[in-house]
């Protein structure tokens, strides 16, 4: 009965995901600012001042589009990178409200220059790294089980120096509730396979805390585990 609830409770939370999305416009001009309570901001603004660029890491947790569209209107110069829809029409509408917003996309596939040159330029790079979906991966620990997980931006960021912020933006009583963590620190023991595995452990570790401040706004329904680790990394630069 417990997790027949909490089921439902997902399926809720995505459903509003949709409908907040699709009504984007509106929020923009009723100002979707005043709707979100921010809390360590300060942490993206010491990282960005850096100069070296800023690796945003989240996952299908909270409104992910809502948290780009936020931070594209305040101003900080962002980039976010998805995969292309399978409906041309559905891609073109989800591209077109995220640059409406302010935000900038790249398809994922991309040439790895083309992030590379956002980080150089010192702007900011939004990623979602919590889904095992075809790309460059390694297995690391995920709620207790080998998950095969996305190296690109612990890769991206061991390669520029930028740092790699966590955060994630929750639905919460009439608003949302948008939490920015500390830069995640990243090992430099000289071992680049290494220090590659146990980058892409400390992002799992700290996506796994955000899930749990609301286990119920993530995308529970994705097969995360489908990869079994008997299968062969992949490290192969890009």
């Amino acid at each position: 009965t417990e997790l027949r609830r909490f089921s439902e409770r997902v399926f809720r939370e995505l459903g509003m995901n949709l409908a907040e999305f699709l009504r984007l416009r509106v929020l923009l001009r009723e100002g979707l600012e005043g709707m979100v309570r921010a809390e360590g901001l300060e942490h993206l603004d010491r990282a960005l001042a850096e100069g070296k660029g800023v690796v945003i890491i989240t996952g299908h947790l909270g409104n992910w589009e809502i948290l780009g569209a936020y931070l594209a209107r305040r101003g900080y110069p962002l980039w976010v990178v998805g995969r292309r829809l399978f409906d041309r029409r559905i891609d073109r509408l989800v591209v077109g409200y995220r640059e409406m917003a302010g935000m900038r996309n790249i398809p994922r596939g991309e040439d790895a220059r083309a992030l590379l040159r956002v980080l150089r330029r010192g702007e900011i790079l939004g990623l979602l790294m919590d889904q095992d979906t075809n790309v460059q991966g390694v297995f690391a620990p995920f709620f207790g089980r080998p998950a095969h997980t996305p190296v690109g931006p612990v890769r991206l960021a061991m390669r520029t120096g930028a740092p790699l912020v966590p955060m994630a933006l929750y639905r919460e009583g009439e608003g949302y509730h948008l939490v920015v963590q500390p830069p995640i620190p990243l090992p430099d023991t000289g071992d680049r396979e290494a220090d590659l595995r146990e980058g892409v452990a400390r992002c799992n570790r700290t996506l796994e805390a955000l899930i749990r401040r609301h286990p119920e706004q993530w995308v529970w329904m994705h097969r995360r585990w489908k990869t079994k680790s008997g299968h062969s990394d992949h490290l192969s630069e890009a």
